[in-house]
Parts: structure tokens; sequence; C-alpha cells
């Protein structure tokens, strides 16, 4: 995470946070597995779902996620061949 502080004419300062785009906020991962985003909280409050935790910040790393999924599904692959 960067962050840039501006000044402005009158001294006052704003910063600006930039986020890289291998981080992921809970609102663009729930949006992005169609989920909703208490479910995205939930999951990360139950350590079911790998998570980056920036200060009292909570990113999702995109490349963790992926594999997440992967191994998801590799999971219920074998449960479904077990059956049958």
């Amino acid at each position: 995470m960067i962050y840039l502080k501006y000044w402005i004419m009158s001294y006052r300062s704003i910063e600006i946070t930039i986020m890289p785009k291998n981080l992921l906020t809970p609102q663009e991962l729930a949006d992005e597995l169609g989920i909703k985003i208490s479910t995205v909280y939930h999951w990360s409050h139950m350590g079911y779902i790998p998570i980056v935790k920036l200060g009292n910040l909570l990113r999702f790393r995109r490349s963790s996620i992926e594999r997440w999924i992967d191994k998801k599904e590799k999971k219920e692959w074998r449960r479904v061949v077990r059956v049958l």
C-alpha cells in the first residue's frame, strides 16, 4: 500500500491511498465470486479463506484466492469420483 500526501494551497493535506492491483477489497472479492460481502467477512473471520491484514484493513491477494478456488475445485472433484 502506498500513501501519498498532497498539500493544497490552503496548507491542508490530503492523504490518498493507492492499492496494488493484486489486492482485492472485501467488496471486490464478493463481486468477483458472486457472493454477499457478509459471507466474505464471515469466511475471513472463520479462517476459511486466505486474507491479508494491513493494519485494520482486510484485503485478499488475488493469487491466493485463485489457488484457494483451485484447491476447492479439486477437492470437490475427488469427492464426486469416489461416489462413482
